[in-house]
């Protein structure tokens, strides 16, 4: 991508244009970011880190060449529309919107298709920046309020609280002496500050992280329950200690000493970072069991002297476990490796294990006298020219097995019906069997008037699900015996 001179004085004319139509919408926005209680805190560093993503492309960039893009103009025209309509109706939202829309034309039609679609996860991720408009921000924490207390409440009789009910955004509760408290859940306490801000994180963690794209999607989606948990986590605790101690204590009676000098925090603000807190652990769990590796270890002997990079995420192995995933085929030449003393990185391919890995080994197929390479081989298989069934030998060897027997080559087959049908089953027909099961357990006559809050227990219900079946998964490989390295060639 290269930039003359004049390229750059036009940059710099469309960049005061753009910041003399956007002036005002800018202030509020920032008004919006630093306002007492604001949702959207978040916002100043939202800039920041699409301009660290674009940082980190530089050097693709540099490879693909800047060419004009008609299409652009389109664009440009919808946001201007959009900007007039905002500026007609007074909605700062709908302003902010055209911000993002103006910005990817611009780039669009002065830098060409190519470097666009390379540029679209970081010109998208400025949405996060904008917030939503009063009224939504006030209707959408009402009703994660009500999905708040209700699930609250019926946590709360597994730790002995029993008589507890909920009246709008009060919980009710009897404590010891037949006395009736409530506490009541503010906008604040909805939850959906810390939704908007995991949502946020969830996109960019979802961008970044090497999987394919269904495992993103779900990834960044279980942003939803993991907040909703969190604060529901946050409203037990705050009613356990109310119902123990009394209301006082659990709002601002008792005062924690501020470290830094300050007038200190009530409980009720210090379990505020609790959100937080079981927000991003049950995110990182989740993460952890949807990303997990397709193989067992065996047991580890002696220390974790080699660090493992395969596609972005680091493993510390001991010997004899880097060894068991070089021989079964598990690691790729282009994978990295280095020992924990040793600054230097380099490829699987160079150590000398590596020529006892079925990727470093040649492939006859039966029927054929011709031996294949690794790569050969997959390319077969997704062009559907090897199946499961077919028999193969390494070179020199003549002993046959099926091509279905080799783990390297498992993640390569193409979907089957069968796979289809369980995803099938598993994105389509089980959400909306669980959506009119909740539904019918709030009544078949509240969809009008609480939809939103149907949907969203939906939604946490199916993690709940998948977080099971991934459960399931895991301990089905545990059972499982560890991997076994194959054995050294004669």
């Amino acid at each position: 991508m290269n930039i003359t001179a004049r390229d750059r004085v036009n940059y710099a004319i469309i960049a005061g244009l753009m910041a003399a139509m956007f002036w005002k919408a800018s202030l509020i926005m920032w008004q919006k970011w630093f306002e007492a209680d604001s949702y959207y805190s978040h916002g100043i560093l939202i800039p920041f880190v699409s301009l660290y993503l674009i940082w980190k492309m530089r050097g693709d960039l540099a490879k693909i060449p800047a060419k004009m893009s008609r299409g652009g103009l389109a664009l440009l025209v919808l946001g201007l529309f959009i900007r007039v309509f905002g500026a007609y109706t007074r909605v700062n939202y709908i302003t902010g919107l055209s911000l993002v829309v103006i910005v990817a034309g611009l780039v669009l039609f002065l830098l060409g298709r190519k470097i666009t679609v390379k540029l679209l996860f970081p010109l998208l991720f400025l949405i996060w920046m904008v917030p939503l408009p009063d009224v939504v921000i006030h209707r959408l924490a009402f009703q994660l309020k009500v999905i708040a207390g209700d699930l609250a409440t019926s946590v709360m009789p597994y730790v002995g609280l029993v008589h507890i009910w909920r009246e709008g955004s009060d919980l009710h509760f009897v404590r010891a002496g037949g006395i009736t408290d409530h506490l009541r859940i503010g906008d604040v306490c909805s939850g959906l500050r810390s939704m908007i801000a995991l949502l946020a994180f969830g996109s960019v963690f979802a961008y970044i992280t090497r999987c394919d794209g269904r495992r993103r999607l779900e990834l960044f989606a279980a942003s939803i329950p993991c907040s909703i948990i969190a604060n529901m986590s946050r409203i037990v605790v705050i009613t356990v200690i109310a119902w123990l101690w009394g209301r006082e204590v659990a709002t601002v009676h008792e005062m924690i000493p501020d470290p830094l000098g300050g007038s200190g925090y009530t409980l009720h603000d210090a379990t505020g970072i609790l959100i937080f807190v079981v927000a991003f652990i049950g995110f990182f769990s989740y993460e952890k069991l949807l990303n997990r590796p397709p193989y067992r270890l065996p047991r580890r002997h002696g220390p974790k002297d080699w660090i493992l990079d395969v596609e972005g995420r680091l493993m510390g192995l001991a010997e004899n476990q880097l060894l068991c995933l070089v021989r079964a085929g598990h690691v790729s030449a282009e994978d990295h490796v280095r020992r924990k003393k040793e600054p230097a990185w380099r490829k699987v391919g160079e150590l000398e294990v590596f020529a006892q890995s079925p990727r470093g080994r040649k492939l006859q197929v039966s029927g054929s006298e011709r031996q294949i390479s690794f790569e050969e081989c997959v390319r077969m298989v997704r062009e559907r020219k090897l199946s499961k069934n077919d028999f193969v030998s390494y070179a020199g060897k003549s002993a046959l097995m099926r091509a279905g027997g080799l783990d390297f080559l498992r993640e390569h087959w193409p979907l089957t019906p069968g796979r289809l049908g369980l995803y099938a089953l598993l994105y389509a027909a089980l959400p909306v069997v669980l959506f009119f099961a909740v539904w019918a357990d709030h009544g078949f006559h509240s969809l009008r008037e609480s939809g939103f809050s149907v949907l969203l227990i939906t939604i946490v219900s199916w993690f709940f699900v998948r977080v099971g079946l991934l459960l399931c998964g895991r301990l089905l490989r545990l059972l499982q015996p560890a991997e076994n390295p194959m054995p050294l060639p004669d």
